[in-house]
């Protein structure tokens, strides 16, 4: 997906209905920016499916 796992992992917690928040925190800027990059990434449901299977997350 060219982007990194804690990012790809932020972007799915933001996006599941049953995450309310998403508390993150970063030491340097570059951390930050990754951060940030999670909110706007567009996941394929295909991924998310993936995702979803892995951690055996019912809708």
């Amino acid at each position: 997906m060219g982007t990194s796992a804690s990012c790809l992992s932020l972007a799915w917690c933001l996006r599941k209905e049953i995450v309310s928040s998403a508390i993150t925190s970063a030491t340097k800027l570059n951390q930050l920016k990754e951060n940030i990059k999670a909110s706007e990434i567009n996941i394929p449901a295909d991924v998310i499916k993936k995702i979803d299977e892995i951690f055996k997350i019912k809708k």
